[in-house]
């Protein structure tokens, strides 16, 4: 009996027992510790996803840009195409459609293939009674862009 007059209850641990309690508490540090790294790799394959959303998201931003100008045509003659070159020797045709009327300003875009060029290219128009402009270099970097042909 204990002092308290109430009687004593032992309770009987077998080695077994003992041995199977600490095995199970080694299960749950396992678990704890398994859970601790799963969740550290959810984190950085979370982190990782986002990295690359990122950056598919800035490629995307980037390549959506167009060089744009505007071409006015400060004669009474229609403008029916345009010469561009990057050297001044080599020349091609801008895409102006029918041509630029009169008086007329059109806005036009470059090209994605000519993105990665340079920024300085010489231009001249050629008119629709055969008339040609001299050449002259303009900087396609510059904002707001526009050049005036005139006769």
């Amino acid at each position: 009996m204990a002092r308290n007059g109430y009687p004593l209850s032992v309770e009987r641990v077998s080695p077994t027992s003992v041995r199977h309690n600490q095995s199970v508490k080694f299960k749950n540090m396992e678990k704890e510790e398994s859970m601790r790294v799963y969740r550290n790799y959810g984190k950085v394959a979370i982190l990782a996803t986002a990295l690359v959303l990122m950056s598919f998201t800035l490629g995307i931003a980037k390549t959506n840009v167009d060089y744009k100008f505007k071409v006015h045509n400060n004669t009474k003659v229609a403008i029916k195409k345009i010469q561009v070159s990057d050297d001044g020797k080599k020349w091609g045709y801008f895409d102006i459609g029918n041509g630029i009327a009169a008086g007329a300003t059109v806005e036009l875009v470059w090209d994605k293939s000519t993105d990665n060029g340079a920024c300085e290219w010489y231009f001249k128009a050629i008119w629709s009674d055969g008339d040609e402009s001299d050449a002259a270099k303009f900087d396609f970097c510059e904002k707001d862009l526009t050049i005036e042909f005139t006769k």
